[in-house]
């Protein structure tokens, strides 16, 4: 069987159900003016992944889910990037890996999907629209 590309990976990793604890494993990191957390995060089938978030003080959210260093995806509530081919996407946005561009440069616009201003909001939706569970305290194997 061929292997997987980073684009059929990826978009794998991100459909599949997984779990999380809702609240062992988080780790807050504060360094400067912003403030990191992250969380393991399991596939079914035992894959290891990290979901990652980080705010500044001016309230800039982002938001990722990693396996190793590639990205399934991230979000970010700021406005104002461009995509490789130029299209401007303005407004909160999510990227997703290509076999062209496997650091995830392209976005899409999520619109009012994921809430801006509340951190745990935006954890939340980001949580459930990357089909994460989270799990309180434990899951039976």
């Amino acid at each position: 069987m061929p292997a997987e590309t980073v684009a059929e990976l990826t978009e794998r990793l991100y459909r599949v159900h997984k779990f999380a604890p809702s609240q062992i494993g988080r780790q807050w990191l504060y360094r400067g003016r912003v403030e990191r957390i992250k969380m393991p995060v399991w596939t079914d089938a035992g894959e290891t992944l990290q979901l990652r978030g980080s705010v500044t003080r001016e309230g800039d959210i982002q938001l990722s889910l990693v396996i190793g260093t590639q990205v399934i995806r991230k979000w970010h509530s700021h406005a104002g990037h461009y995509n490789p081919d130029g299209e401007l996407i303005d407004g909160p946005h999510k990227h997703y890996p290509t076999d062209e561009y496997p650091q995830a440069k392209y976005a899409y616009s999520t619109g009012d999907d994921i809430p801006i201003d509340d951190f745990e909001e935006a954890l939340s939706a980001f949580v459930e629209e990357c089909n994460i569970e989270l799990l309180w305290p434990f899951r039976e194997v």
